[in-house]
């Protein structure tokens, strides 16, 4: 259950929020309006009257959002103080480890990139299975072999 405080708090962000949508649909309610003047002085042709109409509209739309902008500085600032109020809490601490170095010791090998490094068996395997290559890629290669293109591919 929220203390008192916090359900405070919660109010507060809501109203911030409510505000912003506010804010928004009178945007696009202004946007609207413009569309609309626009398609009739255009359908009534570039007449005094239109321009006149036109202007008017552009000088409310630019009062609009000027007010708009102030508000929702003012929304920032609101927002700022609530959070000054209620710090981030602390994360909790992560949690322990699942596996050790000792672990991963007993897992089959190879593993994938992300292990530690790999067994000293296993390297061993690895280095003599590459030298046994490069010994016959150089064998191929003095006495053209037929299969060379084979073994090269190992």
């Amino acid at each position: 259950m929220k203390s008192k405080r916090e359900e405070s708090i919660d109010a507060i962000v809501q109203s911030i929020a409510a505000e912003e949508t506010a804010l928004a649909r009178l945007i696009t309610a202004e946007s609207k309006k413009i569309e609309y003047v626009l398609c009739c002085v255009k359908q009534g042709g570039c007449t005094e009257k239109g321009m006149r109409l036109l202007l008017d509209v552009n000088r409310s739309a630019e009062s609009l959002m000027h007010r708009i902008a102030d508000i929702q500085m003012l929304l920032k600032n609101k927002l700022g103080l609530i959070t000054e109020w209620c710090p981030c809490p602390t994360p909790p601490p992560p949690p322990p480890p699942k596996y050790t170095c000792d672990d991963f010791n007993k897992m089959p090998f190879p593993m994938d990139v992300f292990a530690p490094p790999q067994k000293k068996e296993f390297m061993e395997n690895e280095k003599q299975k590459l030298h046994e290559r490069q010994n016959r890629e150089m064998c191929c290669e003095k006495c053209g072999h037929k299969n060379s293109q084979r073994i090269l591919q190992d």
